[in-house]
């Protein structure tokens, strides 16, 4: 009976104890929860705020240093071509500022004729290889330099190269301009006994007008101008071939022999209607640096002698031009600068009145081939820089940069376009900056 009552009492106690134990457990479980999730927070919270951290201090600058080379009209190679009216002087008088002008004088648009200028030779800037060239060996086009050139050495020789033009009706006047280069090696004194180029206009079987220019020694390695008025009594209407000949003749062969062949240009003056003109005057002018590149930076220091507008072109897409500048003459003599940028450029000036644009001097400013990138930290907090890219270029850098801290990374641009992209790799994203061609500053 004693047994009996036992019993109970046992389990009364096991089942205290089994709530007891899971009580305790549960109490442990959710605690170890807490704990768990108060860690997690406060990691999430430590990485967030590393990254805000991370953001606000990679604060960098990015500029691009880049040098440039001054020169002067004849350096440039500059060219100077009448579109409407009538040119007094050469291209030398751009070379200094003295008061001393290139001058175009306008002509009058009331009559409702003006003349026009047509450049009759296409390629001439050989940018487009040898399209519309004939070229015999050893002529051949260098499209690094763009322009036909020889430079393989012989005893003798005597190659062509040529291009079919139209000679237009009414034809007025013409004028032929190129640029020419001749170096030698050795240049001893009687090695050479003829290195030449000649130029001829053929037409109907005959020479219609021909020159020549030929080396000398004081002038080997030197790029030159050639510049002439072609009589045009001797030509008529239609097709004719302008030619270019290299004669060579020396004593034994060269070890070096360099011709080269540059903005040929073949311009024809010949009347035209002009409607509705702008003003009772006008004068404009073609301007075109041989030797310059794409993205020099030019100053065209001019003057009217009258009240006027002058207008700026630039090239564009397509062969139009588009307008850069514009500017109100008040009154006249009073001197400006216009710039633009590129190797080429028209000008446009117009008047209640006959005058004439001066043109005093021309310099431009070419930049180098090589460039630098400068990266500063502008933050509060060291920065990794792992590498510097500008366009497609790629220089590894692995260098943490303290405050106010800066590192230069030299590149050659080769031949980068009118853009420029600067990319600066960090640990947490990659700075972008964008410059054109010719900037040399943030």
């Amino acid at each position: 009976m004693g047994a009996i009552v036992g019993m109970p009492c046992r389990r009364g106690i096991s089942t205290v104890l089994g709530a007891l134990l899971f009580t305790i457990v549960a109490v442990l479980f959710v605690a170890l929860m807490l704990r768990t999730f108060a860690e997690s927070a406060s990691t999430l919270t430590e990485v967030t705020n590393i990254n805000l951290q991370n953001a606000a201090v990679e604060n960098l600058r990015i500029s691009l240093s880049r040098t440039s080379t001054k020169l002067t009209a004849t350096q440039a190679g500059a060219s100077v071509t009448p579109l409407y009216g009538t040119k007094e002087g050469d291209e030398t008088l751009l070379d200094t500022l003295d008061g001393k002008s290139l001058n175009i004088m306008s002509t009058a648009l009331l009559g409702g004729v003006a003349q026009a200028v047509l450049q009759l030779v296409k390629n001439g800037d050989f940018s487009n290889d040898s399209a519309y060239w004939t070229l015999e060996d050893p002529w051949r086009v260098d499209n690094t330099l763009h322009c036909a050139r020889v430079n393989k050495t012989a005893q003798s020789i005597s190659a062509s190269l040529w291009q079919t033009v139209k000679i237009p009706s009414g034809l007025q006047s013409l004028a032929l301009n190129f640029s020419y280069y001749f170096y030698v090696r050795p240049t001893g004194e009687g090695v050479v006994k003829r290195l030449s180029l000649t130029v001829e206009i053929l037409q109907n079987g005959r020479v219609a007008w021909n020159a020549s220019v030929a080396w000398k020694p004081s002038d080997n390695g030197k790029w030159l101008q050639f510049s002439e008025s072609v009589p045009t009594e001797q030509l008529s209407s239609g097709s004719a071939i302008l030619n270019f000949t290299l004669y060579l003749d020396v004593k034994q062969e060269l070890k070096s022999l360099d011709v080269r062949l540059d903005n040929v240009s073949l311009v024809a003056a010949v009347p035209v209607a002009v409607p509705s003109p702008v003003g009772a005057a006008v004068a404009a002018a073609k301007v075109a640096l041989g030797n310059a590149g794409a993205s020099a930076n030019c100053t065209l220091t001019m003057a009217l002698n009258a009240t006027g507008f002058v207008e700026v072109y630039a090239p564009a897409a397509g062969g139009a031009w588009v307008m850069v500048s514009k500017y109100y003459v008040e009154r006249g003599y009073a001197w400006f600068n216009a710039t633009f940028r590129g190797n080429s450029a028209l000008v446009y000036a117009y008047s209640a009145q006959p005058f004439k644009l001066m043109l005093d001097y021309l310099q431009a400013a070419q930049p180098s081939r090589n460039a630098t990138v400068v990266v500063t930290n502008l933050g509060t907090a060291p920065v990794t820089v792992y590498a510097v890219w500008l366009n497609g270029t790629r220089m590894r850098v692995e260098r943490v940069l303290a405050p106010g801290d800066s590192l230069s990374v030299p590149f050659d641009l080769g031949s980068s376009g009118s853009a420029l992209e600067v990319r600066v790799v960090t640990p947490t994203r990659a700075h972008v900056a964008r410059f054109a061609a010719g900037d040399s500053a943030p």
